[in-house]
């Protein structure tokens, strides 16, 4: 029976949720100052943007008053390598084993008020543990007219197909798209 239980429990979240790709509306920044963020290297043919978008970050918190980075329309990848390490405790992520506490994080603002992140239609591909955004002690951050996905979600949902109690086998099913 504890086999059985084991096989149908679905994998808990390791990082953050994964979202539908709906793009976030928020109102027009046109006394803000612009950042366009390939003057800094984060490009969609890059093969990660992990570290570039730390710079970005960087800049707009030097910037008095509203700031938007703007993303030219594309795919970014992200991979959590060269991205921000941060301990957060960020609920189902951490539990009884420490080794969670460290979280990789595409976007982190911190202490920022006004900042909206302009996607113009843009995905946002995360690879790997990672939190995709965090805000901490922040107000009014936007996320609009993007999308953000990971290349393999961490959350695994697993169908029991069937189950034999004689040979005390289960048969599972996982989606293609995990590993």
């Amino acid at each position: 029976m504890k086999k059985l239980l084991a096989a149908t429990l679905t994998i808990c979240m390791i990082l953050a949720s994964v979202l539908p790709s709906v793009p976030v509306q928020a109102a027009d920044n046109t006394d803000a100052t612009v950042l366009d963020v390939s003057d800094f290297g984060v490009l969609p043919e890059n093969e990660d943007n992990a570290e570039a978008i730390q710079d970005v970050i960087r800049e707009a918190k030097e910037v008095n008053g509203p700031v938007v980075l703007s993303f030219p329309e594309g795919e970014y990848q992200f991979y959590p390598d060269k991205a921000y390490k941060k301990e957060l405790y960020i609920s189902n992520t951490v539990g009884a084993d420490q080794n969670y506490k460290m979280k990789n994080i595409g976007f982190l603002f911190e202490d920022m008020q006004d900042v909206t992140v302009e996607g113009n239609g843009s995905l946002f591909l995360f690879h790997g543990r990672m939190t995709a955004f965090a805000t901490i002690d922040c107000a009014n951050i936007t996320f609009r007219n993007l999308s953000f996905d990971y290349e393999v979600p961490s959350v695994i949902v697993i169908t029991v197909e069937s189950v034999d109690d004689a040979e005390q086998a289960v048969i599972l099913s996982v989606p293609d798209c995990y590993r």
